[in-house]
């Protein structure tokens, strides 16, 4: 039976890869399912082989801290840490907690990857930053704080379905560019960037923000999303207008070192830009 969450991807198999030890294979999965959490803790495996030096203690999470100053490890940290004044993922976000992990392995990861950026520094706010953060701030309970009002019975369903929504069609999207073969490398990464902290800022400052507590409006937003038709025109003009807002609150000409070596000519780092971070133990 095939796993929902796994999708293929063009490039791992490009990715190095040691099979588990046995202590490895044996940790409990937690939030994952047995098949997305064994593909993570396959992942990190394979980090060995980019990096020996990543190799060394045992980290608080119970498996070898080779990973310590890596974004992602500092995720799936969180989701084995539950604490009330850490993190604490509400169960309805456990199905998209699991896609993420799967898209980030599969898809996001090889793309850096073979850019010759493996590890994710969330201090550099590279677009894998974004995307990692938006997943942290489901569990966060110093930010939005959504563990503490769904325990209180505050989060609403519309709201849930929302949220969910939006990393989706996040997802959907970076596949879609990862799939392309673009003439300008540079233009890519930019719009992936662009789209990784458009849905992270509508996160933090609307559909998962306290202060947005209109529940008809989260049934009419619901409602339109279920809509087979598109009007083309609408969602042209807001695309546009988002550009255009975008483009006025950041730099046009981002800074854009040299290419690093790589064996698909990517390009190298996208510029480091002030994004929100949370604050937690392996999240900080």
């Amino acid at each position: 039976m095939t796993d929902p969450y796994r999708q293929p991807s063009k490039i791992q198999e490009d990715i190095p890869f040691r099979h588990l030890t046995a202590t490895e294979a044996a940790l409990p999965a937690s939030i994952l399912s047995a098949a997305v959490h064994r593909d993570v803790l396959a992942h990190f495996a394979g980090l060995e082989q980019i990096n020996p030096e990543w190799t060394g203690t045992v980290s608080e999470c119970g498996i070898p801290n080779n990973y310590e100053h890596d974004g992602f490890y500092a995720l799936y940290c969180s989701l084995l840490l539950r604490s009330p004044t850490n993190y604490s993922y509400p169960p309805p976000f456990y199905d998209i907690i699991n896609e993420f992990a799967t898209f980030y392995i599969t898809d996001l990861y090889p793309y850096f990857y073979l850019l010759g950026i493996p590890k994710l520094d969330l201090s550099l706010n590279d677009p894998r930053a974004a995307c990692v953060n938006i997943i942290f701030q489901l569990g966060s309970c110093a930010v939005l704080k959504l563990p503490a009002r769904w325990s209180a019975g505050l989060m609403r369903e519309d709201q849930i379905i929302l949220l969910k929504e939006v990393i989706r069609r996040l997802l959907a999207q970076i596949r879609g560019l990862l799939e392309l073969e673009p003439s300008n490398e540079r233009l890519r990464y930019i719009e992936i960037d662009r789209l990784s902290y458009r849905a992270y800022a509508s996160i933090i400052t609307f559909f998962g923000s306290g202060d947005f507590r209109s529940g008809r409006l989260e049934s009419l937003i619901v409602g339109y999303l279920a809509e087979e038709g598109v009007n083309t025109m609408v969602v042209r003009g807001v695309e546009a207008a988002t550009r255009e807002r975008e483009s006025l609150s950041t730099n046009p000409e981002p800074f854009m070192p040299e290419l690093s070596s790589c064996n698909v000519g990517y390009i190298g780092r996208i510029r480091p830009r002030s994004v929100p971070q949370p604050k937690g133990k392996c999240g900080s």
